[in-house]
């Protein structure tokens, strides 16, 4: 009991149970299933993140080969048309003339065309930064 004018504790009052229960009480047993609970939820939304994150890989890679395949396709027919404007140029096939100067913007503009539209595609389909770091906790 605790002594109002000594402000201690009577140690004598202490009684030590004859029994000690393995078993936990009612707040205890609530609480480990709880912590056990949140662990549980914890390791689902990891594994739920995990599974986006793969799932938003897998897509990207899928998006890369078709736009890369698309870019590849569209620079080869570019390429072609101007290769056949050069051929009909150059042996005066179907009466097809264009002045010189012509023929330089041409194949000129074509050039700057075609190598920034691969470089365009080629940067936003192969980013060079690092995927963000996880926080694996």
């Amino acid at each position: 009991m605790l002594d109002p004018e000594k402000n201690d504790f009577d140690l004598n009052s202490i009684v030590v149970p004859d029994e000690v229960s393995n078993t936990p009480d009612d707040n205890t047993q609530r609480e480990i299933e709880s912590e056990r609970d949140e662990k549980a939820h914890k390791r689902d939304h990891r594994k739920r993140i995990r599974d986006l994150e793969y799932e938003a890989q897998a897509q990207a890679l899928t998006q890369r080969r078709a736009y890369a395949k698309g870019v590849f396709w569209m620079v080869c027919v570019w390429l072609f048309m101007i290769l056949l404007v050069a051929f009909l140029q150059g042996f005066n096939l179907l009466k097809f003339q264009l002045d010189s100067s012509v023929m330089i913007a041409l194949i000129a503009t074509t050039t700057a065309n075609v190598i920034a539209v691969l470089v365009i595609v080629i940067k936003f389909l192969f980013p060079i930064t690092p995927p963000p770091a996880h926080n694996s906790e």
